[in-house]
């Protein structure tokens, strides 16, 4: 990952732009929608708070439902979310929203939500859209934080259901899981988040996801490449096998060096197909690629 190799390399130098470089990680909205058991869009109804025996202010909502994105369809559902006041406020009386819903037994070991309501919003990495997100168009907040499976970011109502929708209809009915890979600088989604290290988006898997990673392989750039052989390693069949094999020749190359002088010549592409092909398939027979070369003069 480039931006961590640079933000060693700045450590090294002791400067004081280190201690402001933030690692980002992100969720896309494609996964965030794989990951709810419902999804719906609504009007606020009701909303009330409760205050638990940690004084953790809870939301209870309830939610006129208009659309159905995930799970059961229902008129009226009621879910808690774990709200300041003031966030609160912000919902009372919200004409369009769109609730990441699961339920509540999900987080009873870590943070049990109020007893007698079985849904609860899903809890979403710090750089992402809120669990109950408002999509009037003066309102919708922290969209650069709304990520899709592309690397890029959906900014309006429109772009926002639209992604929704087609990662409901997807995603089979469980989720084949997710992958977390490194946004590239150019993309969308890394220019958005970037804070100073590398920027971590988790995507869905799905079918599409790994036709975009057969492109990926084709880039110019090492991370994408990379990006692409992680992705592909969740779909095992002859034509991605070619494809891997091909990249334990791949040129691309990391140059490090250590504390104590010992420069290394790494080849990230070659080592990430070889594991997949060796340890996650279990391939047996494919020689090993040359993976690093030792660049310290006199060794």
């Amino acid at each position: 990952m480039r931006w961590t190799h640079i933000l060693l390399c700045v450590g090294l130098l002791c400067s004081t732009e280190t201690a402001q470089a933030e690692l980002v990680m992100a969720e896309s909205l494609d996964w965030i929608v794989a990951d709810s058991d419902r999804v719906l869009r609504g009007r606020v109804a009701a909303l009330d708070d409760h205050v638990d025996a940690q004084n953790t202010h809870w939301a209870l909502i309830t939610l006129e439902c208009t659309e159905t994105l995930k799970g059961d369809v229902a008129e009226r559902v009621r879910f808690s979310v774990a709200l300041p006041p003031a966030e609160q406020r912000r919902l009372r009386d919200a004409r369009d929203v769109i609730a990441f819903l699961v339920s509540r037994s999900r987080y009873d070991h870590t943070q049990p939500s109020p007893a007698g309501v079985a849904l609860t919003a899903r809890r979403i990495t710090s750089w992402g859209p809120p669990p109950v997100l408002r999509l009037e168009r003066a309102a919708i907040e922290r969209a650069d934080d709304i990520v899709t499976n592309d690397l890029t970011i959906a900014r309006t109502r429109a772009d926002i259901l639209e992604r929704a929708r087609y990662a409901s209809r997807s995603t089979p009915a469980r989720p084949l899981g997710s992958v977390s890979i490194d946004a590239w600088p150019n993309s969308e989604a890394g220019k958005a988040l970037y804070a100073g290290s590398a920027v971590l988006v988790t995507l869905n898997i799905d079918e599409m996801l790994a036709v975009k990673a057969r492109t990926w392989l084709r880039s110019d750039a090492v991370e994408t490449r990379l990006n692409g052989v992680k992705v592909l390693a969740f779909f095992r069949g002859p034509e991605n096998e070619i494809l891997l094999r091909a990249l334990l020749n791949d040129p691309g190359e990391w140059t490090q060096m250590d504390e104590s002088g010992t420069r290394t010549r790494s080849f990230p592409v070659r080592s990430a197909a070889w594991e997949v092909l060796s340890s996650r398939w279990q391939i047996r027979g494919i020689r090993p690629p040359v993976m690093a070369q030792d660049l310290t003069p006199g060794r």
